[in-house]
């Protein structure tokens, strides 16, 4: 699928950046994996994850919830 994208003129987005921003927002919806998004874009799963923060997206979209609740199950296994 694609499709065309009217931009108010004076904007200065390239394709790569709109492609982004588009991808990176369906991922951290959970709408789609990092591989979709970053086959959206046109890069590897790697360059999509080093350049979510440029973007302003946070490197996972696990929620604060669910991170407390991986720590306390990693927390009771002892080795």
């Amino acid at each position: 699928m694609s499709f065309e994208l009217d931009l108010p003129e004076g904007l200065h987005l390239t394709e790569h950046d709109a492609a982004m921003i588009i991808a990176g927002k369906l991922w951290q919806q959970g709408l789609i994996s990092y591989s979709k998004a970053a086959h959206i874009v046109g890069v590897t799963k790697k360059e999509f994850i080093e350049s979510l923060g440029k973007y302003g997206y946070p490197f996972t979209n696990i929620s604060s919830d669910e991170l407390r609740q991986e720590l306390e199950h990693v927390s009771n296994y002892h080795i």
